[in-house]
């Protein structure tokens, strides 16, 4: 029998399956770090505040329920899946300002998978901009069909 023992921390890598292919450390993220773990069938994004706590939307986290901008530890946001970081290039909010954004929205309860998640959030709060990577990568693929089958864009 293997037993898979997560590290308490892990830094930025890519993910194979459901677990991400990262060295270890002891060391926990930088305040206002852009947290990403993985779930079966998309990612779940979350502020890293400090000590081992994450905000994050809680709407798909748990389920198929809708939730509200909640302070959690880092092992629950984790779910058992490990964690990366992601990198932005040119951020335009960093550390304490990312926290405080992330703060300002605590009890926020207007989740909607397509137009306000979990990654939404975490953009607003890091970037100024309110935009999902997956849920644009999703429409894409869903419009490359629709092209593909011949049906006209809705």
């Amino acid at each position: 029998m293997t037993v898979r023992i997560k590290p308490k921390y892990e830094i930025p890598g890519e993910y194979d399956d459901q677990y991400p292919i990262t060295p270890t450390t002891n060391e926990p993220p930088a305040i206002g770090s852009h947290l990403i773990t993985p779930r079966t069938a998309y990612t779940h994004h979350g502020i890293y505040i400090g000590d081992d706590k994450v905000i994050h939307y809680a709407g798909l986290a748990d389920g198929l329920t809708s939730g509200v901008v909640e302070a959690t530890t880092l092992e629950a946001f984790s779910n058992g899946n490990g964690f990366t970081v992601k990198s932005h290039t040119y951020p335009r909010f960093t550390g304490q300002s990312v926290i405080d954004r992330a703060r300002s929205r605590l009890g926020e309860d207007d989740y909607n998978v397509f137009f306000n998640n979990c990654e939404h959030f975490c953009e607003w709060c890091v970037n100024g901009e309110h935009r999902s990577e997956q849920i644009e990568q999703a429409k894409s693929a869903s419009s490359q069909g629709l092209v593909a089958s011949g049906r006209p864009h809705l």
